[in-house]
């Protein structure tokens, strides 16, 4: 988990699948929150503030 979205009241997790060679980022809404669920890939995160840390598999 990278932390939690001050506005919109959501987790801020990334996450990387095994046969992906890029990491996603997902933002989760916290119980009784009614903002959606989003993921984005990290270009996209990176542009609303949010650091990536898993660029690749290797």
């Amino acid at each position: 988990m990278i932390g939690q979205e001050d506005n919109r009241k959501r987790y801020v997790v990334e996450y990387r699948c095994a046969d992906q060679p890029a990491a996603m980022v997902a933002f989760i809404p916290l119980q009784g929150n009614s903002n959606p669920y989003e993921a984005v890939d990290c270009a996209d995160a990176i542009a609303r503030g949010v650091a990536c840390t898993f660029t690749s598999t290797h």
